[in-house]
């Protein structure tokens, strides 16, 4: 009797600290959001080692990205330490895809200084960048262990989205990725250094990163339905080529950007391309005759 009150006390304590701790978060963003309360990118300090919001909330996007993706594993045949190698492989390339991308986007300010381009810790990373990395990845990793590419691509492809989705607010601790500026309500204050030329008499702008990371947890819930509709491996995939190209096609529009065809930006350009490529894949796969079961994995590396 009282073991079960202890339990009970125990589980009450918890309950309370959780909602306590979720109360603090909550009361915390909306001060930090409105300028209320300054924001910190880094989350922990100690002497010149330190830990970024940033870094933080990309790796701890692993976490549900894995286990959004083990039901998969299982229907793939893929042994967990396999998925696990494979994803070693993937995260460095994905991270220099990325940097490499933003570089190129940006390469008159990069070339008076080129160094800056290694100082990825300041910043500045490109998704599609960072797809092209991953699209690298899984295609080595496929032919050297000879794994199903649309396999490892269906597999990764909501959890891909869904980190982005977490990933996104690593943004909002470095003050970045905000748009044009807003009177309405959910405005985003931000600081007068960092507004952009000729906009400094406003003080709220368009959370862009919160568009964006709304509308990622919306496609990578999309994509978990959609896989008990595949037909092939791959479709998942080829999906999330065209969910995510028009979220930032979306986006763009009230992000801060140069305009380079055509009113639209570059991003929205290569959205389009992508949307394009993830159409005629998608239609490829649900055309074909039939769904060939996956090839058997080989042993875990």
């Amino acid at each position: 009797m009282l073991a079960r009150l202890a339990l009970a006390v125990a589980a009450a304590a918890g309950v309370a600290g959780v909602a306590a701790g979720a109360a603090w978060a909550v009361g915390w963003l909306a001060a930090a959001w409105r300028g209320q309360r300054p924001v910190d990118p880094v989350a922990w300090r100690w002497g010149f080692l330190q830990v970024r919001w940033y870094g933080l909330l990309v790796a701890a996007a692993f976490v549900p990205g894995w286990y959004l993706a083990k039901p998969e594993m299982a229907r793939a045949r893929l042994h967990p330490d396999q998925v696990a190698h494979a994803a070693l492989w993937t995260l460095p390339l994905a991270v220099a895809g990325a940097r490499l991308g933003y570089v190129v986007q940006n390469l008159a300010d990069f070339a008076r200084s080129p160094l800056q381009a290694l100082q990825v810790w300041e910043g500045g990373l490109s998704i599609h960048g960072a797809l092209a990395g991953v699209a690298v990845a899984v295609g080595w990793y496929s032919r050297r262990f000879r794994v199903p590419a649309a396999v490892l691509a269906d597999l990764a492809a909501p959890s891909v989205l869904l980190g982005q989705a977490i990933g996104r607010w690593g943004n909002f601790f470095n003050q970045e990725l905000f748009g044009y500026p807003t009177r309405l309500p959910w405005g985003l204050y931000v600081p007068a250094p960092l507004r952009p030329a000729g906009m400094e008499q406003a003080a709220f702008f368009h959370p862009v990163f919160f568009y964006e990371s709304v509308l990622d947890a919306l496609g990578a819930a999309l994509l978990v339905a959609w896989r008990r509709r595949r037909r092939r491996w791959g479709e998942v995939a080829a999906a999330y080529l065209v969910v995510y190209a028009a979220i930032r096609w979306l986006v763009e529009w009230v992000r801060i950007g140069q305009v380079f065809l055509a009113g639209m930006t570059l991003a929205q350009w290569v959205s389009l391309a992508q949307a394009a490529v993830g159409v005629g894949w998608w239609l490829r796969l649900r055309t074909a005759a039939s769904a060939a079961p996956p090839a058997a994995p080989p042993a875990a590396p």
